[in-house]
């Protein structure tokens, strides 16, 4: 224990030494009635309010109604091979993802089922095709 603990610790055993036997009961009841409470509640927050009202007017940065942030140009990217190839695996595994849904829940019966079935299975096998290229191109 630091000796600065031990000085805080030493007075405060001081003031509960010196206020045993002490009566506060009708004190504190006399000085704090609820009405008093609210009283002094409702000032605080009033307080408060004027206080963020006259404070000073530094930007958060978080948007407001009518605020925007300011317009940024997209970039002019080059759509190249690379770029479409990646595109179309992303739609044919949300695809695949669907139809694996699809027949999880069992939603489709018959022809539509079976439809949906070769779909699926056409699917994952041109997606074992082009592992290879789209693995390969980076």
């Amino acid at each position: 224990m630091s000796n600065s603990n031990r000085e805080e610790l030493q007075a405060f055993s001081k003031i509960v030494k010196a206020t045993q036997g002490a009566d506060f009961g009708p004190a504190l009841q006399s000085s704090l009635s609820r009405r008093r409470f609210f009283i002094a509640g409702g000032a605080t927050i009033s307080f408060g309010a004027l206080l963020a009202a006259c404070g000073g007017t530094t930007d958060t940065g978080i948007a407001r109604i009518g605020d925007s942030p300011e317009k940024t140009e997209l970039v002019d990217a080059p759509v190249t091979d690379i770029a479409l190839l990646r595109t179309a695996t992303s739609l044919e595994h949300n695809a695949i993802f669907v139809y694996e849904t699809v027949a999880a829940a069992g939603l489709l019966s018959g022809d539509a089922a079976t439809l949906a079935a070769r779909f699926l299975s056409a699917s994952q096998d041109g997606r074992k095709v082009r592992a290879p290229w789209r693995n390969g191109a980076g």
